[in-house]
């Protein structure tokens, strides 16, 4: 079986096509997006296998939408984005740490003391290590999600 969904494009001007084909019991999704080509991960496979109306170019595609995102479920797709959800909301949490070690660092630097060298690495020493785990978990996301999308390529 193969469904065809068209998205909409980030522009808003174009679509894409989302294909979904099952052969023997194995769902894959595609999409002629360029990310998709390229076989990054895919806003437009991803939004629509999670039955995302607003992405969807044409309404009266709905119905091909609910089938879609149904079979997506009982496939296990919330199994596919558990560690990346996992990894977002740890980037939360540390996006929130970072903005107060930027807050503290502004108020250091607003003194008018001048700092040395070695007092002003260790005002931002926290920050950096924000910034370091920040950087990490996104780098992880990337990786987590290239693993997704070779999954919904292959067939899940």
């Amino acid at each position: 079986m193969s469904v065809s969904i068209k998205a909409k494009s980030s522009s808003g001007d174009s679509f894409y096509t989302v294909d979904f084909i099952t052969k023997n019991d194995t769902l894959f999704v595609l999409c002629d997006c360029p990310a998709g080509e390229w076989g990054k991960f895919c806003k437009h496979k991803w939004q629509l296998l999670n039955g995302d109306e607003t992405m969807l170019a044409d309404v009266e595609e709905h119905s091909k939408l609910v089938a879609m995102n149904q079979l997506a479920v009982e496939k296990g797709l919330n199994d596919l984005y558990k560690d990346i959800d996992v990894l977002e909301k740890q980037k939360v949490i540390v996006a929130k740490e970072q903005k107060k070690q930027k807050s503290a660092v502004k108020k250091a630097l607003s003194k008018k003391k001048v700092l040395t060298e070695d007092e002003f690495l260790e005002v931002h020493a926290p920050l950096y290590a924000a910034d370091k785990n920040i950087a990490y978990i996104t780098y992880l996301m990337a990786k987590e999600k290239e693993v997704l999308e070779k999954k919904l390529k292959d067939g899940f």
